[in-house]
């Protein structure tokens, strides 16, 4: 499944639910800085949003703010997230697209149950791949 994500410096709740409003849509996940089991975000950060999903129609939305200090270049505040059925596909896929590219986030296990990748292919087009294990 192919998922628009949608990146924020800060505003992430603000645009949440300003398209929630828009497109009558659902929130159907929504996770703060504050919740990951380690600290990742200073206090001050951690109402941030770290992922929120939104149900529009029959489509998903992702959306989040970026790591605290972390900036969004220019033409970057959308990236593509794929939600693989198996780990060997998206490890194949994950292969692919670093040639050329850059990682910003290594393939491996994650606090929130999945196998996950973030990068930038070789085009400068942001991706993230995710494998839940659940």
């Amino acid at each position: 499944m192919l998922i628009p994500y949608l990146n924020f410096a800060g505003n992430c709740e603000e645009a949440l639910n300003w398209y929630k409003e828009i497109f009558r849509g659902e929130v159907v996940y929504l996770q703060r800085f504050k919740d990951a089991p380690e600290p990742v975000a200073s206090e001050a950060y951690g109402e941030k949003i770290m992922h929120a999903q939104l149900q529009i129609y029959k489509d998903m939305l992702y959306l989040s703010d970026t790591f605290e200090g972390g900036k969004i270049p220019d033409g970057s505040r959308v990236s593509l997230n794929i939600n693989f059925d198996s780990q060997e596909e998206q490890k194949r896929v994950y292969d692919a697209l670093i040639e050329g590219g850059v990682v910003e986030m290594e393939l491996g296990d994650t606090f929130w149950n999945s196998t996950f990748a973030s990068l930038v292919d070789q085009f400068g087009i942001p991706w993230s791949l995710d494998y839940s294990k659940e």
